[in-house]
């Protein structure tokens, strides 16, 4: 998902669904000292670890929130790229609008047992195209207000 992604030096990364958090420390090093990851996650208690984790590792240029990733990231700038760390039952409406022109988005999209494909799409003209699939079984995404 990450050579996909193509994240690269001084890119804005919003990740939907932190977990451990060893998927922001990558892409924060990929983005490097210039680049910001945001990520996202929806169970309180798994963002809790995730962050010390990331502190622990030295990783600064994380901001790790409470949120569901499949409703607009209040306050916040556009991204360079998205990635979902998750199965989604579909493509979010509001990924695209946070996505600058030419971003890329990586997504999981499932059926109800986790089997589907990993999409990439690209925004192009205010819309999504999807640029390339394959195949995938992913935990799929939770939905809700965080508590």
């Amino acid at each position: 998902m990450l050579e996909m992604l193509q994240a690269a030096a001084g890119h804005r990364v919003l990740e939907i669904g932190t977990g451990s958090g060893y998927n922001a420390a990558l892409l924060a090093v990929i983005v490097g000292d210039s680049g910001i990851i945001v990520t996202v996650e929806i169970e309180p208690e798994l963002l809790a670890q995730a962050k010390r984790s990331l502190q622990d590792a030295g990783i600064c240029n994380v901001e790790a929130l409470l949120a569901d990733g499949a409703k607009v990231l209040k306050g916040s700038d556009l991204f360079d790229r998205i990635v979902v760390t998750t199965g989604a039952q579909e493509v979010a409406e509001v990924w695209c609008s946070q996505l600058v022109e030419g971003g890329r988005l990586v997504v999981p999209v499932v059926d109800e047992t986790g089997l589907g494909l990993i999409k990439l799409f690209e925004r192009v003209q205010d819309q999504l195209l999807e640029i390339a699939a394959t195949p995938c079984g992913f935990l799929p995404m939770r939905h809700g207000s965080p508590n």
